[in-house]
């Protein structure tokens, strides 16, 4: 299976078409990973192998339209398949053209990231089950996600506890407040 098919196969799962919501700049929905799918499809982004990173990271370079992963396969995991729908949602951005902060960015994608993981387990949760994330994102992520599967026009102000916690992460430190100017995919 080539790279890319990762990407195409992951954003072909039903869960993603589910995953709608919006606040301040931010925009997410079925149409927007149809757009990333096919630029992928047409290599007008690319999809490469960087083994450095990791076994469970990926990255999107929005600056050259290039997923970086750390893996060659999902192997089943859920965790990778989120953290894809994650940097798709980056694309999003990117193919069209939007200019937001870091941490709406950051948001934007930890908020899709959790709401496909919600609607792959939605019976278990709904059963009552909750995820124990260890990232502190995903962690404040989650109850906004949760939120936005019944209204899906979020809040600004709800968002105060995940700018904190994406402010606060070593990843994003000092740049939370930065502005990115996603060029177009």
């Amino acid at each position: 299976m080539a790279l890319k098919d990762l990407i195409i196969n992951t954003l072909d799962n039903a869960n993603v078409s589910r995953i709608v919501f919006s606040f301040g700049p931010v925009t997410v929905g079925a149409a927007g990973y149809t757009s990333v799918k096919e630029a992928v499809r047409a290599d007008r982004i690319t999809v490469v192998h960087v083994p450095e990173l990791g076994a469970n990271r990926a990255v999107y370079r929005y600056s050259h339209n290039v997923f970086r992963l750390g893996f060659r396969s999902i192997g089943g995991s859920a965790d990778k398949q989120a953290l894809l729908v994650h940097e798709s949602t980056h694309a999003i951005f990117d193919v069209n053209d939007m200019d937001m902060k870091v941490k709406e960015s950051e948001a934007g994608a930890y908020i899709a990231q959790c709401l496909f993981f919600y609607y792959l387990n939605e019976q278990a949760i709904r059963g009552g089950s909750t995820p124990t994330f260890q990232n502190p994102i995903l962690r404040a992520a989650w109850p906004i996600a949760q939120a936005a599967t019944s209204t899906p026009n979020i809040p600004v102000p709800s968002l105060a506890p995940l700018y904190a916690a994406i402010a606060n992460s070593h990843q994003y430190g000092g740049q939370a407040e930065d502005d990115i100017d996603y060029d177009g995919a």
